[in-house]
C-alpha cells in the first residue's frame, strides 16, 4: 500500500491526470503521456490503473519489452496475482523467440 499523498500533492496529481486525459483525447497512442500517466498512478498507489496504462503501451508497441515489464509490478502491488501470472505467460510467449540478449534478460527478470 502506498503512503497517502499530502492534500496539496494529491490536488496537483489530479490536475496532472486531467492534463494527461486531455492529451490522450487528442492522441490516445501518445506513448510519452501514457508512460508518465502510468508512473504517476503508481506513485499514487493506484496500482490497477497503472498496470492498465502500461498494458495500453504493450498494445501500441508490442515488441517493446519495457511496457510489458513495467506492467507486472503494479499488478502484484494490487494483489492481482492471477492477472500477473497471465501477463507473465503472455510476455514470455511474446518474446519466446528473441535472439537479443538484452531482451531475454529483461523478460527473465
Amino acid at each position: 500500500t502506498a503512503t497517502p499523498a499530502a492534500p496539496e500533492t494529491l490536488a496537483s496529481s489530479e490536475k496532472q491526470l486531467e492534463h494527461f486525459a486531455k492529451q490522450l483525447a487528442v492522441d490516445e497512442n501518445n506513448q510519452e503521456v501514457l508512460h508518465a500517466r502510468a508512473s504517476l498512478l503508481a506513485r499514487l498507489g493506484r496500482w490497477s490503473e497503472s498496470a492498465d496504462t502500461h498494458l495500453r503501451l504493450t498494445k501500441i508497441s508490442p515488441t517493446s519489452r519495457f511496457g510489458w515489464g513495467m506492467a507486472a509490478t503494479p499488478m502484484l502491488m494490487a494483489g492481482e496475482t492471477d492477472r500477473f501470472r497471465e501477463h507473465c505467460l503472455a510476455m514470455v510467449e511474446q518474446f519466446r523467440c528473441t535472439t537479443a540478449a538484452d531482451v531475454a534478460d529483461t523478460v527473465c527478470k
